[in-house]
């Protein structure tokens, strides 16, 4: 792994690489993988370890947690499966797609918690599906509902 030696002019009050290098915990791990595309050796036992814990907290019909929050809870652990490295085409993932595509549209003036499902949706692949089109729609005609309210990420 090739790092520049570049001065700083306040420098860090830890070394940042030898956390990237030696640092056996998940969020390095994931540094490693992502960032440096360089895993130790120890990396994929890590990342299988935690996708093992998000997958035994999926429901019998794919989704993960439960009502009222179930929708956004399977988009949040499909992001972090793809992200852990789980293939998209994954049958686990595919369930909780299938589950999320399998949702009712909420009621007109509500909300669209869909819009939660775009990301992950699309990251997995699916940005075709009616349900990934219609919240995007919903955000093209609502933008009162959604801009500056709520969570400041969106």
């Amino acid at each position: 792994m090739a790092v520049s030696a570049t001065p700083l002019k306040y420098g860090f009050r830890h070394d940042p690489m030898k956390y990237v290098r030696e640092d056996s915990s998940l969020q390095a791990c994931l540094v490693r993988r992502l960032v440096f595309n360089a895993p130790n050796e120890g990396d994929a036992a890590i990342l299988r370890a935690r996708i093992d814990e998000i997958l035994r907290s999926a429901n019998p019909n794919g989704s993960f947690g439960s009502p009222p929050e179930g929708d956004m809870s399977t988009s949040g652990r499909i992001s972090d499966l793809l992200q852990l490295g789980v293939p998209p085409e994954a049958p686990e993932i595919q369930r909780a797609v299938a589950w999320i595509a399998a949702q009712p549209t909420p009621p007109e003036g509500e909300l669209d918690s869909r819009i939660y499902w775009v990301g992950p949706l699309c990251r997995a692949g699916k940005g075709d599906l009616p349900c990934v089109i219609g919240a995007l729609q919903w955000l093209r005609d609502h933008p009162g509902q959604w801009i500056a309210k709520g969570c400041p990420w969106t």
